[in-house]
């Protein structure tokens, strides 16, 4: 007999495939290698500094969420922790077991929450003054391997509850990937172009794109 699935458990699953939406756009753009980095820097250079910068806080700050304490004085989180809570209100046989899988979790992700606190949601003094580097490092691996964890983590009450689990990625065609594809033929017709004694058909073409003016 299958049990329905908690609202909460619904919410969380659902933020858990945002934040590895994030991971996978922040890896297909930043994490691929050199040659990936210099096609950005080739580009824009500028921008999408940025933008790798806004996409790593957004994991870091997602993770804190997904790994935060259930209560916080007054208040109440959503964050994996209520997987504990509902086990123990519900005395679902697998109680023990996930809260192993939380704990697990939170514990692979303390380093990335240090960051959090320190050099994400808070700009703390003595780290933003100090001139040598005062928190142990965070990098692509742990962030996924966090995700990974909290993944299996919530699984574990979807299959146990109604003999089903989920995949974390979000499936779509027009992301990180077609970005990427356009920003090659566009720095390889450069190049072309600057290698040719005569400009290339495509400049009088690019007169009557419907996107000159975009």
């Amino acid at each position: 007999m299958t049990i329905s699935i908690p609202r909460e458990v619904e919410q969380l699953k659902d933020d858990l495939v945002w934040a590895r939406h994030f991971y996978n756009q922040y890896q297909k753009l930043f994490g691929v290698g050199p040659k990936r980095i210099e096609l950005l820097n080739e580009i824009a250079p500028s921008f999408f500094r940025d933008i790798q910068r806004l996409l790593w806080d957004q994991l870091i700050i997602g993770i804190g969420r997904l790994t935060d304490p259930h209560e916080q004085g007054k208040n109440r989180n959503l964050s994996l922790h209520i997987l504990t809570k509902l086990a123990q209100e519900n005395k679902w046989e697998f109680e023990a077991e996930i809260n192993a899988k939380v704990e697990e979790t939170c514990e692979a992700a303390k380093t990335i929450r240090t960051w959090r606190m320190k050099k994400v949601a808070h700009r703390d003094l003595p780290t933003a003054m100090s001139k040598g580097a005062t928190l142990d490092s965070v990098n692509l691996a742990q962030v996924d391997r966090v995700l990974s964890s909290a993944g299996n983590a919530i699984n574990l009450v979807y299959l146990s509850l109604t003999d089903t689990s989920w995949s974390w990625n979000l499936i779509s065609s027009h992301d990180a990937d077609e970005l990427i594809h356009y920003m090659k033929l566009a720095a390889i017709y450069k190049d072309l172009e600057s290698d040719s004694e005569e400009p290339l058909r495509f400049s009088e073409e690019w007169m009557t794109s419907r996107f000159k003016d975009a």
